[in-house]
């Protein structure tokens, strides 16, 4: 006993010494609070010296306007090598460009991941009261890789705040594609399919962690190519044949401000406290997205469980948009997922979406404001108006002058303008569409509305107005949703603890068993209802635009979609009510 409470002694004091020698290498080596003037490039370049958790107490201050001659090198390039301290800009400008030109050959092996910026990578910063004009142009050539004008990446709780940023950023996805010897002996050409994705923004590329933005204008012209080209090739009876290659970039997402902007853990339980502030976001230039699946807006890509967010507004002049699958595009968001987002609005030019490939099948939420709401994001107090928005014929959307997809989300308060057309030349009217009852047969389609393309789940519509020309007024399709739920009864679980965890409302749904108990198991048919009031009594919705009501009550006839506020109204009153929507949100926003 006494040889074992020896061995148990020596044991605990070397673990002693040990955690005794890191401290004092975390005591020796961290250098606590400091503060250093920042006069000039040369200081500048210095902070690529003094990263990691070594340096987070470090303060720098900006003490005049600064230029970096020749390409930049982003500093920090992993989240250990990473810019961690406080930036006071003092309302100073550094200037920085990166050029690396489209190789003309690639290998088959792309870079792993890849980041650009005036930083690659910040931590827990904090960065005010500055300006950055960046001119970027790389290729994109990594299988993650991250581009912003401040930042390609950031991570944690980052705090910024007072940033202009404006200029040119571009990524190129070259002719990547090759000619392929099939099993037979015959040749073809195919482009590689690489699984790459980029997240692009003015301001941060990727941001994810319980960050703070405040006070961010983005001036900043995005794009990101694909590559078309017709390359020649001998088939196996050695004819040369041409093809039209195409490479496109796998996963886009792109944002005037933020392309991605996420917290850190994306759970849906109600216990995650996790959540992103982001305030006085503006967006003033154009994007030109292309890919394969896109998330595509002028304030954020996609955005996820953001709890405090007021206030954006962009002001885009385009937004270009090809895809080869998928796409979410909107002038505010492409996509959202459990924000909250309020007193905000999208006044863009045009919105294109186009598709990149005749033979695949494409599916795209397009709105003025925003492509795709899910997960109880809502919208309160916002405006969308779009000079036009212009979709291909024979692509399967979901179009509406506020929103495209309303899942499982709501807008309150909230007017929308704008006209619709496809393919460029044909705005939609009741002269050149036949209305078929199958959506599919039709090559426009009837899947948009002047508020939503689609309504799904529990979602709620209330206080709206809409001019924005559209097969329907209010939501192109109404769709409850229905899912089965499995309650392992005799391992203890009920439905009221599922129902309590979930983030669902008792008021807009009915559930009832389906089925009998089997091997302890009890299966529970769940309806999700949405929520659309238009009532004489609550006269809480109305559209103006004629065109949508003919649609709406002759063609479509159906009572789900009929919401029709303006029977027995003159057209001026109408107008009135919709000017004074407007002029209240307006307010709302400006408050």
């Amino acid at each position: 006993m006494k040889k074992a409470f020896k061995t148990i002694l020596i044991f605990a004091v070397v673990l002693t010494m040990a955690f005794a020698l890191v401290a004092c290498n975390d005591k020796d080596t961290h250098k606590g609070e400091f503060s250093v003037d920042v006069n000039n490039a040369a200081d500048f370049k210095k902070l690529a010296d003094n990263l990691g958790r070594d340096y987070d107490k470090g303060v720098y201050n900006i003490k005049s306007d600064i230029i970096l001659e020749g390409d930049w090198t982003p500093i920090g390039n992993s989240i250990d090598n990473s810019f961690r301290g406080t930036i006071n800009g003092n309302g100073h400008t550094i200037v920085y460009s990166i050029n690396i030109p489209e190789p003309e050959t690639r290998s088959e092996e792309l870079n792993e991941i890849a980041y650009y910026g005036l930083f690659g990578v910040i931590f827990g910063a904090k960065i005010n009261d500055l300006n950055v004009h960046v001119n970027l142009s790389v290729p994109a050539d990594a299988e993650s890789q991250f581009i912003g004008g401040l930042a390609g990446y950031a991570y944690g709780d980052n705090d910024i705040k007072n940033i202009n940023v404006y200029g040119n950023v571009t990524a190129t996805m070259g002719n990547i594609c090759r000619v392929k010897t099939n099993t037979d002996g015959s040749r073809s050409v195919e482009p590689e399919r690489y699984d790459m994705a980029v997240s692009i923004g003015g301001l941060v590329g990727y941001s994810i962690g319980n960050a703070k933005y405040n006070g961010i204008n983005s001036a900043v012209n995005i794009t990101v190519n694909s590559d078309e080209s017709v390359k020649t090739y001998k088939d196996s009876d050695d004819e040369e044949k041409r093809a039209i290659t195409l490479s496109a970039v796998s996963n886009l997402t792109m944002g005037g401000v933020v392309g991605t902007l996420r917290t850190i853990n994306l759970s849906s339980e109600k216990s995650n406290a996790e959540y992103i502030e982001a305030q006085n976001l503006t967006y003033n230039g154009n994007l030109n997205a292309s890919g394969e699946l896109v998330n595509a807006g002028g304030i954020v890509g996609s955005a996820y469980r953001v709890k405090n967010a007021s206030k954006w507004v962009s002001t885009a002049g385009v937004i270009n948009t090809k895809s080869y699958k998928r796409l979410n595009v909107g002038g505010v968001a492409g996509s959202l997922d459990r924000v909250a987002l309020a007193k905000s609005k999208s006044m863009i030019g045009e919105i294109n979406a186009k598709r990149l490939s005749t033979t695949q099948t494409t599916s795209y939420n397009v709105g003025g404001f925003a492509g795709y709401c899910a997960n109880f994001t809502s919208l309160d107090n916002v405006v969308s108006s779009v000079g036009k928005i212009v979709l291909p014929v024979n692509v399967f959307n979901y179009t509406g002058g506020l929103v495209g997809m309303l899942h499982f989300s709501s807008i309150n308060n909230a007017v929308a303008d704008g006209e619709l057309y496809y393919d460029r030349a044909l705005i939609l009217n009741d002269t050149h569409i036949t209305y078929s009852h199958n959506a599919k047969e039709n090559p426009y389609y009837v899947n948009n509305g002047g508020i939503v393309g689609r309504v799904y789940g529990e979602s709620v519509l209330g206080n709206l107005a809409t001019k924005f020309t559209a097969f329907q007024g209010i939501a192109g399709e109404l769709a409850n949703a229905v899912e089965i739920i499995t309650i392992k009864e005799d391992e203890g679980e009920t439905f009221d603890a599922w129902l309590q965890d979930s983030s669902y409302s008792t008021a807009r749904m009915t559930y009832e068993k389906s089925g009998d108990k089997k091997d302890g198991e009890q299966k529970y048919r769940v309806v999700h209802l949405y929520d659309v009031k238009s009532t004489d009594a609550e006269p809480t919705i109305f559209y103006v635009n004629t065109n949508a009501k003919v649609y709406n009550d002759s063609l479509i006839n159906q009572d789900a979609v009929s919401y029709n506020n303006n029977v027995g109204k003159a057209k001026d009153d109408i107008a009135t009510e919709f000017n004074a929507l407007s002029q209240a949100i307006e307010a709302a926003i400006n408050a």
